[in-house]
């Protein structure tokens, strides 16, 4: 499990080993998507 903390202005980090497994990089865009209550 990764996790990652939230700034005050509500930013985050995205663990490396997370960013290498989704490949994503700078510029990416991420969707967040409600599956279900509190799992998105």
């Amino acid at each position: 499990m990764a996790a990652a903390t939230v700034t005050s202005k509500g930013r985050i980090t995205i663990p490396a080993r997370v960013r290498a497994d989704m490949e994503v990089g700078p510029g990416d865009r991420l969707e967040f998507v409600k599956m279900a209550e509190d799992h998105y």
